[in-house]
């Protein structure tokens, strides 16, 4: 039982490494009411004829308008 454990461990650690290594981080852009419209606008770039998955930012929100909290943009996989 502790084999197999330790594989069913080993799975899940690299697959938690894979699904980390295929999110997209952007930092710079302020928290305001059309910044779904600019990661819309930059996506677009990125990876033309797709727009954005789902975003979310990370960590806490400033006290004072600073700069934005980092985006963390998860692509999905085939």
């Amino acid at each position: 039982m502790q084999i197999r454990s330790k594989i069913t461990h080993d799975i899940n650690e690299q697959m938690n490494r894979y699904q980390k290594r295929i999110n997209i981080i952007i930092m710079g852009i302020p928290e305001n009411s059309c910044e779904q419209q600019t990661l819309n606008d930059l996506f677009r770039i990125i990876w033309a004829g797709h727009a954005v998955p789902t975003w979310c930012r990370l960590g806490d929100k400033p006290k004072e308008n600073g700069r934005g909290r980092i985006i963390k943009i998860p692509i999905p996989t085939p």
